[in-house]
């Protein structure tokens, strides 16, 4: 190695030593993680609030762990991009005065929660998306079963195809009497009609876009041929498994909004998307296993054939927003 050449190494080994990487393996000692919010965090059933969750290195170094926190309820969601938590709490079961949101970083093994007290103006978003195909994955195989298999890689699983997006009527009125707006959503697919106040015309996000589709499971790589020792040809090396196939994206739902002639004015906050989801990949083909060692090499297995990939979905229905008069009635009647 050349003056330059070991220059270059040391300034090389320098730069990676004055960089610092996060070892959260190290916040597992910690006894908490601080969620960072508001001093009055605004909140609401469906409602859209800006978290930050937090943990301290043992050297005073605080990072953000957000995309490594574990929520006990399902419907309980943390979205990256814009931090925000979703409480999408079902306002026709949950009584409670504030809400509770239960959960744990993904190394500790106890659960801590925070509640939130509704300000009623929060932005709200109805989720009525399609649930996205998962990737599946093979299941854990004894000794046996991989003594049964033989040299062959098996065939990876086929991706599952999302779903499609859900079909809703959303109905917006002013109370004249107490001054804050009525948000009813119809479901029009399993007739769940789920009722929300805002004080304020906030953002409202309506969705019902189609699922991805999961993508396919690569293939297996064959096995090394068995070997022939000093007198014989090595065994042929296993084949590949093909790749699974992709799924298929789900098509987009179906949305239709009724906005009362008092209320408007939350017109210019309201935000739809019915569009489809994304197909899924198909998986590798797996290598193809090298042939045995022996008197002579043994062949080398064919590699398998890539899956195919899935098909997009379908746009939705185009959505109808339109304001005019309605009843309480037309509402229990639809």
């Amino acid at each position: 190695m050349n003056v330059d050449s070991r220059s270059v190494l040391l300034c090389f080994l320098f730069f990676l030593g004055a960089c610092h990487f996060p070892d959260y393996n190290r916040i597992a000692q910690n006894s908490r993680i601080r969620v960072r919010t508001a001093k009055k965090p605004s909140s609401n059933w469906a409602g859209l609030t800006p978290v930050n969750f937090v943990a301290t290195l043992s050297n005073g170094e605080e990072v953000s762990v957000n995309h490594r926190i574990i929520f006990k309820d399902s419907f309980v969601k943390f979205y990256n991009k814009t931090t925000q938590l979703h409480l999408n709490f079902n306002p026709n079961h949950y009584k409670e005065d504030s809400f509770k949101v239960v959960y744990r970083f993904e190394l500790h093994e106890y659960w801590d929660s925070i509640f939130f007290k509704p300000s009623y103006d929060a932005p709200i978003f109805l989720d009525f998306n399609g649930k996205g195909g998962s990737t599946k994955r093979f299941a854990k195989r004894t000794f046996l079963d991989i003594l049964m298999q033989g040299r062959h890689g098996r065939r990876g699983l086929d991706g599952e195809d999302g779903q499609n997006g859900g079909k809703v009527k959303v109905y917006i009125e002013k109370d004249t009497v107490y001054q804050v707006y009525n948000i009813y959503a119809l479901n029009l697919e399993t007739k769940e009609t789920r009722y929300y106040i805002s004080a304020i015309p906030v953002r409202l996000l309506v969705e019902a876009k189609g699922g991805d589709g999961g993508h396919g499971m690569d293939g297996e790589s064959g096995r090394i041929g068995s070997s022939g020792g000093r007198d014989r040809a090595g065994g042929p090396g296993g084949n590949g498994g093909m790749g699974g196939d992709g799924g298929n994206g789900g098509d987009g739902g179906q949305i239709e909004i009724y906005i009362h002639l008092n209320a408007k004015d939350f017109v210019d906050y309201i935000e739809t998307s019915v569009s489809p989801g994304k197909k899924g990949l198909g998986g590798k083909g797996g290598r193809g296993g090298p042939g045995g060692v022996g008197m002579i090499r043994g062949v080398q297995g064919i590699d398998g054939v890539n899956g195919l990939d899935g098909f997009s979905g379908f746009d939705g229905v185009p959505v109808s927003i339109k304001v005019d008069s309605f009843t309480f009635n037309d509402i229990l009647n639809d």
